[in-house]
């Protein structure tokens, strides 16, 4: 049993994705929700997905140097999210990181790889360039 199971959080967590390649979204909404600590924080939810992304200031920076600082703007665009350890009050802990420069490429290998694997073999497509699996199987 994974124990994250027995605890389930409305919102993605580092564990949830850790270990898994980078997955492209598309964001459809950001709200802002009151966490249990009584704070309120950005939330950026993406379509066909349940689980929201409570965002930190590092990642709505990153959206909104590309994106636009009005969330509205955010709309539609496809981003990326994977995990990475950073450091954190003196030690090192994960994180889901967000990145914007990459994600349509990412998104258009995922639809490709999504596509060739529904059709079965085609021989017209040539092989990727690169080892990387950009599958969007990611439980949230």
């Amino acid at each position: 049993m994974n124990i994250n199971d027995a605890f389930p959080s409305k919102y993605l967590k580092a564990g949830d994705i850790k270990g898994k390649p980078p997955v492209a979204v598309v964001i459809s909404n950001v709200v802002m929700e009151e966490m249990p600590d009584g704070e309120n924080k950005p939330v950026v939810y993406f379509q066909n997905k349940e689980k929201g992304v409570v965002l930190n200031k590092t990642n709505a920076s990153m959206i909104a140097h590309s994106h636009s600082p009005d969330t509205d703007g955010w709309i539609g665009k496809t981003i990326l999210l994977r995990c990475e350890a950073v450091p954190f009050g003196g030690r090192i802990v994960d994180s889901i990181r967000v990145s914007v420069n990459q994600a349509e490429a990412y998104a258009a290998e995922q639809a490709a790889t999504a596509h060739t694997l529904d059709d079965g073999p085609q021989e017209d497509v040539p092989p990727p360039e690169s080892d990387d699996d950009f599958s969007d199987d990611i439980p949230f």
